[in-house]
């Protein structure tokens, strides 16, 4: 155990710095994993209202329960992405910092000029990752992809509850097993762009965690 007043044993991601574009529960999942491993997450959020999930309930101290689960160990800042000089600030704080995570529609980010080729042009060693529902491309792309949905297709729902009466397993199931899939990817991302050998852009659709499931043989 460390002494009193030293710094502690190092993290794996102690000193990483990520720039979390992220809203409800699968961006805010994935970066509370890396704040878990030692990053420092600079969360933006919308003035006025915060991050949606900031309204399920009061359950923690007048606090959503969903916020406490998924936010700690962060820093949030407002920003009006809308505003020419909101974008400037984020550009500036893509550029300093090793990860930009983003769970906005497919497509949002780079309308809003925050795209991977717009932000690694300035930053050439910036690890960018996408979270959707069913990738950037490809004719889902534009689909919702709830948990509950995604569960169906996978056919765990046809695995639970009564013949007469099915149910979902878990709380968010998927949305949780693939931010967890993501966050793996970070150490060996880091590692590669500080050894040159180029930052790697990742899309992680949720559906994708269906493919992670055992598979009986």
């Amino acid at each position: 155990m460390a002494e009193t007043g030293s710094p502690g044993p190092r993290r794996a991601l102690d000193g990483v710095r990520v720039l979390a574009l992220e809203t409800s529960l699968s961006g805010p999942h994935a970066t509370k994993i890396l704040a878990d491993m030692g990053a420092e997450i600079i969360k933006i959020e919308k003035p006025g209202t915060g991050d949606v999930i900031r309204g399920w309930d009061t359950a923690v101290k007048g606090l959503s329960s969903g916020y406490v689960w998924v936010n700690g160990n962060k820093k949030s800042v407002t920003l009006d992405m809308k505003k020419p000089a909101a974008l400037e600030i984020l550009k500036r704080l893509a550029a300093r910092v090793d990860v930009v995570l983003e769970n906005f529609a497919p497509g949002a980010a780079e309308r809003l000029g925050l795209g991977a080729n717009d932000l690694t042009s300035a930053n050439p060693r910036l690890i960018y990752c996408s979270l959707s529902g069913y990738g950037q491309d490809g004719p889902y792309r534009d689909m919702k992809a709830y948990d509950v949905l995604i569960q169906g297709e996978a056919g765990i729902i046809a695995t639970t509850g009564y013949p007469e009466n099915r149910a979902r397993a878990g709380d968010r199931h998927f949305h949780v097993r693939d931010r967890r899939l993501v966050a793996w990817l970070f150490p060996p991302s880091l590692l590669a762009s500080r050894r040159g050998a180029g930052a790697p852009r990742h899309e992680a659709p949720i559906h994708h965690a269906l493919w992670a499931l055992p598979r009986e043989r």
